[in-house]
């Protein structure tokens, strides 16, 4: 992971508006869970949302950032937003669902858990 995030930085350097290094490391940093490096990860998140054309992982990394962060609000409306784009992402349907669940509103899981179902039995 270090050296990963390593030659991300290095690319970034070169371009500091690249894409795919600031989604990868904006998601390399997310996964390892450092708290020392969310506001990187949030700030590289940010700078692909001012585009035109976001995709449903800068949405939905938006939203693990704001889980790990217990803001429940936030969360969701991230991953909404990675469904309204892509209605088969399966991770933003659980993740969604999930949170919906333990944040006391079981009954709104339902219909994201159905699209995961149908997802999932399409793929099948």
């Amino acid at each position: 992971m270090d050296q990963a995030l390593f030659y991300f930085e290095k690319a970034l350097k070169i371009n500091p508006e690249h894409e795919q290094a600031l989604l990868n490391s904006a998601i390399l940093i997310q996964e390892s869970g450092s708290r020392n490096l969310r506001k990187v990860a949030y700030d590289r998140l940010n700078i692909l949302l001012q585009r035109k054309r976001v995709n449903e992982r800068v949405y939905f990394n938006l939203g693990m950032l704001a889980m790990d962060e217990k803001n429940i609000t936030l969360a969701e409306k991230w991953f909404q937003k990675a469904v309204q784009i892509r209605e088969d992402f399966r991770s933003a349907l659980f993740n969604l669902a999930l949170l919906l669940s333990e944040a006391g509103r079981p009954l709104e899981a339902i219909p994201f858990l159905h699209r995961l179902l149908r997802v999932r039995n399409l793929e099948s």
